[in-house]
């Protein structure tokens, strides 16, 4: 291990170098302006630092460190016999191009080579002694790999460190590119203590000749270091309205909405908690941001603007959130975290600054705010997760959030939330709403108020006579019009899963009756391989916060009293019970692992329930008993559904002119066995007893259009829902994601799932 000097901050483990130099500089500048002390600063930059660095100059500094003969030599013979060819577009070879200089890019021991050489020049400022004093230590140079600022109490002092550092760097072959050098002076005006900046003398590079200058920062002029835009006064500084831009770009780029979800997650919200993660940067200026955030990712999810608890962007997506974290929250934990590196530091530089009472000040807030003892990393990321959880309660006694219990912690059902799943968008966008508590039926829409007539209220088909609110949990399970779509739905699932089994090996048995101590049982599934029979029975309900497992036991404990009768029916040794539960909103219960294993399913099978569209002749020529709007139109569009496993996927690519027109058939009764039924047959879903058939479609199935009790008040809206979407009933595995060049766009890909 080379033993670098503390003031090199970068790649160091155990610390966050760029707070360390940025929290310093704006210390300094706020404690010259406080004092009225005269304060010089100059940002240093080396032209290809990195690539122009001599080999010679690497091994100085590696036999100064005390490094053995044998290990010079070994890296000698890596930085000296590096070549490079360059490949044209005809497949033509170029020479081999020898490097006779600088450090291998993408080397991991490239850095602390690097590090090595510059460490002699940190040693020869630091004992210069023209630094800036503060408290019991003195700032003479903050240095982060290449990027080093100088910082001086005089003018002449910042002229001589200029000079140090250009002797240096002229003999190991690098060079100051002076015209991207930055110069901030600011000195006492008379009889006052308050500072200005003064661009009238500027900094000499003695060595370089005397018409070389460093440029200097104008009046009021912000200066970037690290990323950090810092003004001055020694404030961070932070464009809103340049966001809001960003921010709009993003809601305009040529990507699906769950793509644009997936860009401010994973790209942005990095980039602005490191931008805003230093200290001095208000917490007002953090909720605007936050709140720019929130209302630009609602524009292009359609999400409402009010009457949506914002918890659910925030949430972790193993939560059942967006995943959107709240720059605040970060901000007060990544300053902690940094003033408490800073304080174990072993630099007394650090030790000093963070030892300052403003610095203090934040940390003791940050100890409060998340309620633990010690500013650790580990410890505040406890805090964190117990303020979520806090959180999370206070929500869960909404009304909104009253379903949060049977989402929380389920990496499966919750998967499809990241936007990286190949969903269609209006289905992403409809799942959101549907998942949040904010889908567009009569009672969201009058949530908070009370109608002068409480009729509008009730379900628009069969509210009058079943006197049944119009809210989602009444669509997808109760309502009498969407009886057979949610039959259809629970059909697919018992169809899926012994399409499985089937080709597992297994014999099996659809809703088979038994009749045990007279009561008749009609299980989903019945699967026999061997002398051994399983139970399955599927289960779809709303998630009202309860847990799932209870569903799970109240199946099993019901079929569990009809074990010695398929025993005995089937001729079998054993029997187990088992159920498959899944949440109408897409939870998925844990215990379902249990009864997947028992027919060899593995829950990484790839199953997805879709939907697919298709246009529908215009109202006047629809049959009078398909369902209407109250202001009497038809519905534009006729939905169907399909079941996809990794078996009709390959056979469905495979197949020439296979579409995506259909989905798998119903089941009709206990003599239907999925062993007749090729998995690529598709069948449209039907609600309705109507007349016309599409061609392909069994007698006993009728073509559907879905019913206006699905539908918003807003019937323009695009978003027409089918029930309640099951979008996957196993976790999918991501291979890659990519950024490709689509039509000269640059386009974010979705995950590839296997």
């Amino acid at each position: 291990c080379i033993p670098l000097h503390p003031r090199q901050k970068a790649f160091r483990s155990g610390t966050d170098g760029a707070f360390d130099n940025i929290t310093t500089l704006t210390t300094i500048i706020k404690e010259a302006h406080k004092f009225g002390t005269e304060l010089n600063i100059v940002s240093v930059d080396l032209a290809k630092a990195f690539d122009t660095v001599n080999h010679s100059s690497i091994d100085r500094a590696l036999r100064m460190h005390g490094l053995d003969s044998e290990s010079r030599e070994l890296i000698r013979e890596m930085v000296t016999g590096s070549t490079t060819v360059i490949k044209g577009d005809g497949g033509a070879l170029s020479n081999k191009i020898v490097i006779n200089q600088g450090v291998r890019q993408g080397d991991p021991i490239s850095p602390l080579l690097f590090n090595s050489v510059m460490d002699e020049l940190i040693e020869r400022l630091e004992q210069s002694g023209v630094g800036f004093k503060i408290g019991n230590t003195e700032v003479v140079t903050l240095a982060f790999a290449d990027d080093i600022i100088l910082a001086s109490s005089s003018h002449r002092g910042m002229e001589r460190l200029l000079s140090i550092t250009h002797d240096f760097v002229k003999v190991r072959g690098l060079q100051l590119n002076i015209k991207k050098c930055k110069g901030i002076r600011l000195v006492r005006t008379p009889k006052t203590k308050s500072l200005v900046q003064d661009t009238s003398k500027t900094f000499k590079v003695p060595q370089a000749g005397e018409h070389l200058h460093v440029p200097m920062v104008g009046p009021g002029e912000p200066i970037k270091v690290l990323g950090v835009t810092i003004t001055p006064d020694g404030k961070p500084s932070f464009n809103l309205g340049t966001l809001e831009g960003t921010l709009e770009r993003i809601r305009k780029a040529p990507l699906k909405p769950a793509q644009k979800l997936a860009t401010v997650r994973d790209y942005l919200i990095p980039a602005l908690e490191y931008q805003l993660g230093v200290p001095g940067v208000g917490k007002r200026v953090l909720e605007d941001v936050d709140t720019s955030i929130r209302h630009s990712v609602k524009r292009f999810l359609h999400l409402p603007h009010t009457g949506m608890n914002s918890m659910f962007l925030t949430m972790p997506v193993k939560d059942g959130g967006l995943g959107l974290r709240p720059l605040r929250t970060q901000h007060i934990a990544r300053v902690a975290v940094g003033t408490n590196s800073m304080i174990n530091s072993a630099d007394p530089t650090s030790q000093t600054i963070a030892s300052m009472p403003q610095h203090q000040k934040s940390l003791h807030a940050a100890l409060k705010h998340f309620s633990v003892p010690t500013a650790s990393k580990d410890t505040l990321k406890k805090g964190k997760r117990q303020l979520l959880r806090a959180e999370i309660a206070e929500l869960t006694e909404t009304y909104q959030g009253s379903c949060l219990p049977s989402f929380r912690k389920r990496s499966v059902g919750n998967s499809w939330l990241s936007g990286l799943n190949g969903m269609r968008s209006r289905d992403f966008i409809t799942g959101l709403k549907l998942r949040f508590g904010v889908i567009e039926t009569r009672s969201q829409k009058w949530r908070g108020r009370t109608p002068q007539n409480p009729v509008v209220l009730l379900c628009r088909h069969c509210g009058l006579s079943t006197g049944q609110r119009e809210t989602a949990a009444h669509i997808s399970q109760k309502c009498p019009v969407t009886q057979r779509l949610f039959i259809q739905r629970h059909n697919r699932i018992v169809h899926l899963v012994g399409e499985h089994a089937r080709r597992e090996g297994f014999t099996v048995h659809v809703e088979h009756a038994l009749k045990s101590a007279g009561q008749v049982y009609k299980p989903d599934l019945i699967l026999i391989k061997g002398n051994a029979a399983h139970i399955l029975d599927v289960a779809v309900p709303w998630e009202k916060g309860t847990d799932m497992h209870e569903h799970y036991e109240r199946k099993t404990t019901k079929y569990s009293r009809i074990t010695e009768d398929v025993k005995a029916h089937f001729g079998v040794d054993s029997c187990t019970v088992g159920a498959i539960v899944v949440g109408a909103r897409s939870s998925w219960c844990a215990s379902n692992r249990l009864a997947l294993k028992a027919c060899s399913t593995s829950t990484r099978t790839r199953v997805r329930i879709a939907w697919t569209t298709d246009k529908v002749q215009p109202a006047a020529q629809l049959a009078a008993n398909q369902p209407q709007g109250e202001d009497g139109d038809a519905l534009p569009r006729k939905i169907r559904w399909r079941v996809l496993s990794e078996q009709e996927d390959r056979e469905k690519t495979s197949a020439p002119g296979n579409g995506s027109n259909g989905a798998t058939p119903p089941k009709q009764g206990p003599h239907y066995c999925p062993h007749n039924t090729p998995p690529s047959t598709i069948y449209p879903l039907c609600i309705n007893d109507g007349s016309r058939r599409p061609s392909g479609c069994p007698a006993n199935t009728e073509p559907s259009q879905m019913p206006r009790h699905l539908i918003s008040d807003a019937y323009e809206w695009i978003n027409k829902i089918p029930s309640v979407p099951i979008y996957y009933l196993a976790k999918p595995q991501p291979r890659e994601r990519a950024w490709q060049n689509q039509r000269g766009k640059k386009t974010l890909l979705s995950l590839t799932l296997v």
